[in-house]
């Protein structure tokens, strides 16, 4: 019954719009009025097949006998009917009408002379309803027909079917997004944890959010400078004593910032590093990332880096990230993943977030897959899904400040949210100071990038300036969007790695813009 009871309002409510635009637009003659009418007679005859299709449907139930009954005395009973409201007409205008009754409950017969014109004449109750008992006081009643934009009302079920049709023809395995504004938040997604199987994917699945890990890394390294414990102006020999004899003089004078936002000059792959040695052993299993981690110090800072440090030695890399994240494990005592931790997961309430890939052995050993599976494209057919191995090999523990945070997409939102609003999120805006927010979001030293290393660029639909990092590694790609101008936040994230996964995620954002 209320499946039926909210299509009769819906029809209600359509029909009142459709009057109000009319009134808005018609001919002051009468013979004006009459060409207007009959012109937008296939709208009320359309109407019209509608209700007869429901009383055809619904023989049991007291449906208005004409299109002039619905034109009129529709609206007005299905407005009492459901929240004691209806519409008013004067002078062919329609607004709402405020009632005395609060309840569900229709009126009766002597309560309905009490009602002004002209609907003391015109409501009337089908024996149907009016037998039915008093219902109480609805605690969200629907809203008033001023506020409503009927051809609107499916936004996140347009975007569903957009993002379903970018799944199928970009042939990615899952799609996830994140999306936050003024509003509320919310989670999409569409296909399957692992090609060939089809258990699909859900909005409480656990995501690799690739690089997009490092705005959360930045976030707690100024939680750590609000308390104190450095500033954006520390340099290494201050905060790494046990660094001080082995930098070289060019790192000397490099500062946090400097580290956060990429400009301190070193751009040699990670990979190649002491003659391609390094790499191996990031990878073994029995390193740990805090063991890692110092290795990578150990081998860039002794070194100069490829250019000197400043504005104008902007290179995106992976040690950036890793020295910052060890910066952190030293402030604190504690390792990377225990301070993210104390200082970000628990404090925002973030209890899917993790490390590494979600449940990687149990989800490689499952008949069907528990968790999105990693995948890499196919230049033949469809992703590759990778293996566990395979995947510590391209995304080893060491380098986890900069890639290797996963969470549900519902937790994401309260990241996106809390950094999108920063002191003005109610719930969490006291995760930092308004300096250390703003920060995070300031151009460093004169760049495009800010402080946290995120792009900042113009963009139309975000009315003026908008941040976005994106990135791809270990089986999964990521692309988010913060735009302060029109309090909205989106984050868009594959489980597929490379290129194709890259413009995907990116795809998926461009779609939110539009909604």
């Amino acid at each position: 019954m209320s499946g039926l009871v909210q299509q009769l309002h819906c029809q209600a409510i359509a029909m009142s719009v459709l009057l109000a635009v009319m009134d808005n637009f018609m001919p002051q003659d009468e013979q004006g009025r009459m060409a207007f009418s009959e012109s937008h007679m296939k709208c009320f005859d359309k109407i019209e097949v509608d209700i007869a299709s429901n009383r055809e449907n619904y023989k049991s139930k007291e449906f208005p006998k004409s299109i002039s009954e619905i034109t009129r005395k529709g609206p007005a009973n299905l407005y009492n009917i459901l929240h004691g409201e209806a519409p008013a007409s004067s002078e062919d205008r329609w607004e709402l009408l405020e009632t005395q009754s609060e309840s569900l409950s229709p009126q009766s017969e002597s309560d309905q002379s009490s009602l002004p014109p002209p609907y003391s004449s015109i409501i009337t109750i089908p024996p149907s309803i009016a037998s039915l008992p008093p219902q109480p006081k609805r605690p969200t009643p629907f809203p008033p027909l001023s506020s409503l934009t009927p051809w609107k009302l499916s936004t996140s079920q347009g975007l569903q079917r957009s993002l379903d049709s970018l799944h199928r023809t970009r042939n990615a395995p899952a799609i996830g997004i994140a999306l936050v504004s003024a509003k509320g938040t919310e989670t999409l997604v569409t296909g399957v944890r692992k090609i060939g199987n089809p258990t699909p994917a859900l909005p409480t699945d656990l995501f690799n959010i690739s690089v997009a890990s490092g705005l959360m890394t930045m976030t707690v390294l100024a939680r750590l400078i609000d308390r104190g414990l450095l500033s954006w102006t520390s340099t290494l020999p201050t905060i790494l004593p046990d660094f001080a004899e082995l930098l070289h003089p060019a790192h000397v004078h490099t500062t946090v910032e400097m580290f956060g936002a990429q400009l301190s000059g070193i751009s040699d792959s990670i990979e190649i590093a002491e003659d391609a040695k390094l790499w191996p052993y990031l990878q073994d299993p029995s390193v740990s990332g805090y063991e890692g981690r110092r290795a990578v110090l150990l081998s860039y800072l002794r070194k100069p880096p490829s250019n000197p440090p400043g504005r104008d030695a902007y290179k995106w890399n992976w040690v950036n990230r890793l020295i910052v994240g060890h910066i952190i494990e030293t402030v604190t005592g504690r390792t990377y993943e225990e301070a993210m931790q104390a200082e970000l997961f628990g404090p925002l309430g973030m209890r899917s977030a993790g490390f590494g890939l979600p449940d990687n052995i149990r989800n490689a050993s499952s008949p069907d897959p528990i968790q999105p599976f990693p995948h890499s494209p196919s230049a033949t057919g469809p992703p590759d899904a990778l293996s566990p191995g395979l995947t510590r090999s391209t995304n080893p523990p060491a380098l986890r400040p900069g890639d290797g945070i996963h969470a549900s997409l519902s937790d994401l939102c309260t990241f996106l949210r809390v950094s999108l609003f920063g002191p003005r999120d109610k719930l969490h805006g006291q995760l930092l100071s308004k300096a250390s927010w703003e920060k995070l979001f300031r151009s460093s030293v004169g760049r495009n990038e800010t402080a946290a290393s995120l792009r900042k660029v113009q963009r139309d639909w975000a009315k003026g300036t908008a941040f976005s990092e994106n990135g791809t590694s270990g089986g999964f790609s990521a692309s988010f969007w913060i735009a302060p101008r029109v309090d909205k936040a989106f984050l868009c994230v594959v489980n597929m790695d490379g290129t194709a996964g890259d413009t995907v995620a990116d795809e998926a954002v461009l779609l939110c813009t539009r909604y």
